[in-house]
């Protein structure tokens, strides 16, 4: 029978050798497949950011997605309050981590992968010129391995690139850096110094899958469409002017051409010569691009989640009745898909190294507790109350209610006399 632990639910957190599993698993041996000449293969990261930097509907999107992550935030629950003191004071007491959770989401979100940096208090061994020295494996020496997490550092994903097991396990990282004197160096990392925010995996893909890359085809379209309205506008939007002059020679090109030129709303022309001036604009047939247009829309809406009338920050696209039906399903997705995820890359990758390296058990660490997304904020809660209560003040007046009534109904609907 295997030994079964805690360690086992996550590929990417510290665990002990003899808790592995058997099987191979996870970019392990299949990791070694070529793919075919013939087989699509994977977008390159930098292209992902392309299309995240030059289209600016997946701009927006992704941002709110991962803004939406993280909602209105989590608590840290549990039953040993130590642990959850400590747990809380490496998280949401660091200045900077909400920042950094979001930031490593949209990562996720973008490349497939989101490997943040969590700064310990580790106390390096240092040579006579100032440099941490370096084992045969290429690791930093610690004199002393720190125990306490002092921070959080967003990294590049492009730069880091995760090495696996044959069981799936990452070993290490390493990062490719830019020095002062433009060399390139290569720098490994010890998995408990990165937090892998990845949201979306299939089979043994340890890189994990984004949101881009799913959704290409659907944004090269619309990107293709948006380049021809341009391009159509500069062409044929602005009508263009044709002078002509009967009997013209080939001096007369230049004045004809400068009369052009020239030409705008608040030009009057008078000459003793014919010339005819002619406005130029569109010819030909039209095309409805509409329908097409609203079915590519519909399509990377429906990939990234995200309801049609906010991420096109239209008004016309959806009726208000349906935004709100969309918005919760879209409620529903983050909280069963993104914030369940999320619990568990905090916890098994964050929380569990914390207690072990401070020698507590960490066989059942603090849990994330999300708070609801449909939850009221100080200022709305404040807001809401101020118009129920002039409502309500207006019934007393009138005789509806007497102000004992009022106090009761407004107790029970606000939970003033509840702790939160």
């Amino acid at each position: 029978m295997l030994k079964y632990s805690r360690e086992k639910l996550s590929k990417f957190i510290w665990r002990e050798d003899d808790e592995r599993g058997d099987f191979k698993v996870g970019g392990g041996e299949s990791s070694k497949f070529e793919i075919e000449d013939g087989d699509k293969k994977r977008t390159d990261l930098r292209e992902l950011e392309w299309y995240y930097y030059n289209f600016g509907p997946l701009f927006r999107g992704l941002n709110l997605k991962a803004a939406s992550i993280w909602g209105r935030g989590f608590k840290i629950k549990g039953d040993d309050n130590e642990a959850v003191k400590l747990c809380k004071d490496a998280s949401l007491n660091i200045s900077g981590f909400k920042q950094w959770f979001i930031t490593e989401s949209l990562h996720g979100l973008v490349y497939g992968k989101g490997p943040g940096e969590i700064i310990w208090d580790d106390k390096n061994k240092i040579d006579k010129d100032g440099n941490p020295i370096k084992d045969k494996d290429g690791f930093i020496v610690k004199e002393e391995e720190g125990k306490n997490i002092i921070g959080y550092d967003i990294t590049d994903p492009k730069t880091f690139i995760p090495h696996w097991d044959g069981q799936g396990y990452i070993d290490y990282w390493t990062q490719k850096i830019i020095t002062s004197k433009g060399t390139t160096e290569t720098h490994k990392h010890k998995p408990r110094k990165v937090c892998y925010f990845k949201y979306h995996q299939i089979a043994d893909n340890v890189k994990g899958i984004g949101l881009v890359e799913t959704n290409l085809t659907t944004i090269n379209a619309l990107m293709t469409a948006q380049k021809a309205s341009r391009d159509l506008l500069f062409r044929h939007g602005i009508p263009f002017v044709h002078v002509k002059k009967d009997g013209a020679t080939a001096k007369d090109v230049p004045k004809l051409s400068k009369i052009g030129e020239n030409f705008s709303n608040k030009t009057h022309l008078a000459s003793s010569e014919k010339i005819n001036i002619e406005l130029i604009g569109v010819k030909g047939k039209s095309v409805d691009v509409k329908p097409h247009i609203d079915e590519l829309q519909d399509n990377l809406s429906g990939g990234l989640g995200i309801p049609k009338a906010k991420l096109f920050a239209s008004g016309e696209t959806v009726n208000r009745a349906t935004l709100i039906e969309l918005t919760a399903g879209e409620v529903a997705e983050v909280k069963t898909i993104y914030q369940e995820t999320a619990s568990d890359v905090l916890e098994n990758q964050i929380f569990v190294p914390l207690l072990k390296a401070n020698d507590m058990d960490y066989s059942k660490p603090p849990q994330v507790v999300w708070n609801p997304l449909s939850e009221l904020g100080e200022k709305e809660v404040l807001e809401n109350m101020k118009i129920f209560a002039e409502s309500m003040a207006k019934l007393v007046q009138v005789g509806v209610y007497s102000p004992e009534s009022v106090k009761v109904i407004m107790d029970k609907k606000f939970k003033l006399g509840e702790e939160k």
